[in-house]
């Protein structure tokens, strides 16, 4: 499916346009069906709805003259009580006529602003209502309403009171204002011929209006709503599927108007309505209030509708955002948002804030802390008694003892947590001290100082136990050096002594040469043995002096293949260098430098598989120089690296080749008096000795 802007626009369009029009659809038919013309012709309707208007202006006139007759209340105070809505909207367009007994006792007609052809009349028996004060209510020295009958104003002839109430108000007196409260006992005076007269041509209320507007459209209203909930249904799910996409990729990026948070796509949606609310809530006002709303209805229509179109945009913008977000994981939505930003850093730092006092507590000593700890549980249980002791209320009193129930439990769990872990903490050490140097405590469940004691524990019978694997491997390394220093001494002093006895013995010219040959060898290869173990002396002990400049690392390998050639064609070994294409300086000791790579090489030549290749790689990590030689070993490595560099070691094993094992831990020592590092890599039958010197 392709996702292209225009055809977006285009679905966003359509779901905006038919969502306002299910709205406005909506709104016509809950407002016809709640005035009844969905079961009523609107002549009846507006019958009916004229009737009500007569009759409240027909008990409210008859209701004004009868107090204004018989009542003994200040009019401010009783005007209040009479309130219709229609007076005020009609004034002085309807007439009436009040008469009692037959006798007309007020009138107010329309004839000389209607004709009698433009007018119509209807007639009501109204029975009147009116209050008479029957006493005050004054207030005493503390405040309180005592009442105080006033039996002067009640007319013994006005028989027994329908219902009675109370007012309560303010009244001016001298300049100054004063709380009152009368009991007032309500009458009733019946038989009253009331006769409303309203023009014929006038629109009484927007509500009437409304009916007329609407009433010839109810069958097309319900057409229109079905029709636009099935076309946001099409287009609000195109725009859930699309959201988020582009083109015809599949992935998901939330972007423009999408990558707004949601709530603050909500707050938009939330202002919006109190915004748009308002001039819908004018123009209500101004119908209610309005004498002809016939010129106002189609502007407060036309701005109800502009206030629904507004909310549908936004709302559509809000499912559409929601969408492409949603479709993100990890919870990109909530991440997003304002709000889960805000609670994101609260929790980070709350969370420090809590790491804080955590750490400062753990830095108390273990007896402040269980002395803190008993102080503030001593200290919860006495104020939730006070507290329970001291409530007014059963309810606070029940919720503090609980508190105080929750404290005491509190504290025991903490007596047998403490418990708990010091016969944990017991039974290791017992282990440990038992032999047991691989026991580790389990501290799943201890916390604080406990679990940091354990971990202690833990690491101190694991150092235990390195020490004495330690221990265990130096007394095997000192056993099998004393034995190689022994064994490679004796073999060339033995070859020396055994002919240098055959030279003192008769022999011909030729055994002559050929005993000083073998002299000659075994006297280099002692010397060149003593000189290694000098070398290895000095090395490690630091006596060795080192002067560091600035060396040429490329230089450097190029003149120790060079010196190597020899050795590496009769090898038949093949050096492949690889370096940048600029100079490369390090600091170094380039006396140092040639004995550790000639070590190296010698290495090589001595182990390496004949017929392969030797590669030096030489690049820059950082502010280091690294040149790394490996090569495939002609024997099998059964030995680790870390062996390798011991003393008197060597690759083969069964010491057949020349050489004293001294070489690898010399050039390590050396690489380390020079502020670098040497690291061996042995990986099956791969051999990779690195260095590592500070770059200038």
């Amino acid at each position: 499916m392709k996702y292209s802007i225009s055809v977006k626009f285009i679905a966003i369009v359509l779901c905006v346009l038919s969502l306002f029009t299910v709205a406005v659809s909506t709104s016509s038919i809950l407002f016809l069906e709640s005035v009844g013309l969905y079961r009523d012709t609107l002549e009846n309707r507006k019958y009916d709805k004229i009737d009500e208007i007569a009759k409240s202006l027909a008990k409210y006139e008859t209701d004004i003259y009868v107090v204004k007759a018989k009542s003994n209340c200040p009019q401010d105070m009783v005007t209040p009580l009479y309130l219709c809505e229609y007076s005020d909207r009609l004034a002085g367009r309807y007439g009436f006529k009040i008469e009692h007994d037959g006798e007309l006792i007020v009138s107010n007609d329309l004839d000389d602003r209607f004709s009698k052809n433009d007018t119509f009349s209807l007639a009501y028996l109204i029975n009147a209502e009116y209050p008479i004060i029957a006493g005050e209510y004054v207030a005493d020295s503390n405040g309180n309403w005592v009442f105080q009958p006033n039996e002067d104003f009640i007319p013994d002839d006005y028989g027994e009171p329908l219902y009675s109430s109370n007012y309560t108000g303010t009244k001016w007196y001298n300049g100054n204002t004063y709380d009152i409260k009368y009991a007032l006992n309500f009458y009733q005076d019946p038989g009253y011929q009331v006769t409303i007269t309203l023009p014929k041509n006038i629109t009484f209320t927007t509500e009437l209006a409304l009916m007329e507007v609407l009433y010839p459209h109810r069958i097309t209203f319900i057409a229109t709503l079905l029709a636009g909930a099935l076309l946001t249904a099409v287009t609000m799910l195109y725009l859930c599927i699309s959201a988020g996409r582009s083109g015809t990729s599949r992935e998901v990026h939330p972007c423009g108007l999408n990558r707004l948070p949601l709530d603050f796509y909500a707050f938009c949606i939330a202002t919006g309505i109190a915004l748009l609310a308002l001039p819908i809530s004018e123009t209500m006002d101004v119908w209610s209030y309005d004498p002809d709303p016939w010129d106002s209805v189609w502007v407060g229509l036309t701005v109800i509708c502009l206030c629904i179109f507004g909310m549908a945009l936004l709302f559509v913008g809000f499912i559409d955002a929601l969408a492409a977000q949603g479709k993100m994981e990890n919870g990109y939505w909530w991440r997003h948002s304002c709000l889960g930003w805000v609670l994101h850093k609260l929790h980070r730092w709350l969370h420090a804030v809590g790491e804080g006092i955590r750490a400062t507590f753990l830095v108390l000593p273990v007896i402040w802390q269980w002395l803190l700890t008993l102080l503030a549980m001593v200290l919860s249980i006495c104020l939730t008694t006070l507290l329970t002791y001291s409530s007014s209320s059963d309810g606070m009193q029940i919720f503090w003892f609980m508190m105080m129930l929750l404290s005491l439990a509190g504290s025991f769990a903490f007596v047998c947590y403490g418990a708990y872990c010091l016969g944990v903490l017991m039974k290791g050490t017992q282990n440990m001290a038992a032999g047991n140097l691989h026991h580790k405590i389990p501290t799943q469940y201890l916390f604080g100082t406990y679990k940091e004691f354990a971990e202690q524990l833990n690491a101190l019978g694991g150092a235990t136990q390195v020490a004495v694997d330690r221990q265990l491997k130096s007394e095997r390394m000192k056993t099998e050096l004393i034995t190689n220093v022994s064994h490679d001494i004796k073999t060339p002093l033995t070859s020396i002594i055994n002919y240098v006895d055959l030279m003192q013995r008769p022999h011909s010219e030729d055994d002559n040469e050929k005993y000083l040959e073998v002299l000659d060898r075994q006297s280099h290869q002692l010397k060149k043995l003593i000189e290694d173990l000098m070398d290895m002396s000095k090395a490690s002990s630091g006596n060795m002096p080192v002067e560091i400049t600035e060396v040429d690392a490329a230089e450097s390998v190029n003149q120790a293949l060079g010196e190597f050639s020899d050795k590496l064609e009769k090898a038949n070994l093949t050096p492949v260098f690889h370096h940048p294409d600029f100079p490369v300086m390090m600091r170094a000791d380039g006396r140092l430098v040639w004995r550790i790579l000639s070590n190296l090489l010698n290495n090589a030549v001595k182990y390496a598989l004949p017929g392969t290749r030797l590669y030096i790689d030489m690049s820059i990590l950082q502010d280091n120089v690294i040149i790394s030689m490996k090569n495939i070993s002609k024997e099998q490595l059964n030995i680790d690296a870390d062996e390798l560099m011991e003393r008197f070691v060597r690759g083969d094993t069964s010491r057949n080749t020349e050489g004293s094992g001294l070489g690898l831990n010399i050039a390590k020592s050396l690489a380390e008096l020079q502020h670098g590092k040497m690291h061996l890599v042995v990986d099956g039958d791969l051999f990779k000795a690195t260095l590592m010197f500070p770059l200038v």
